[in-house]
């Protein structure tokens, strides 16, 4: 699976630069896509987290991944879920916010809308996708 060698070769680069924000941002993006319990989802959200305090210029993929994170503990608690997809959406907004040509993170907040009922905003979003 893609998502696991990219986890894989982003933890070396992270364990040979610590302080390499790209390296984390991308090894918790690859954490988000692939975490299968609660653990992996917390250090997901944790790696992307330092990452955006490491390099506030780096605004836009942390914001991503953890609004995949945010979806992922939804899946995993049906108790919690309403609270973690609102997360997931504010996280979306965030990137879209960060990069407002992005066509990405648009598609990604509408389909947010859209699993949500929000027909008017995710069309909007589709449109500036």
């Amino acid at each position: 699976m893609k998502w696991d060698e990219a986890r894989e070769a982003y933890q070396k680069a992270a364990d040979l630069d610590p302080e390499n924000a790209k390296a984390l941002t991308f090894l918790g993006l690859a954490r988000a896509r692939t975490a299968t319990d609660w653990d992996g989802v917390e250090l997901a959200l944790e790696m992307l987290g330092q990452a955006r305090e490491m390099d506030p210029l780096n605004y836009f993929l942390p914001p991503l991944g953890q609004g995949f994170a945010e979806q992922r503990r939804a899946r995993a608690d049906d108790a919690g879920a309403t609270e973690y997809l609102t997360r997931s959406v504010t996280y979306y907004q965030t990137a879209v916010e960060a990069l407002p040509g992005d066509p990405y993170a648009h598609y990604i907040l509408a389909r947010s809308y859209l699993r949500d009922g929000l027909y008017d905003q995710a069309r909007k979003e589709f449109r500036n996708a």
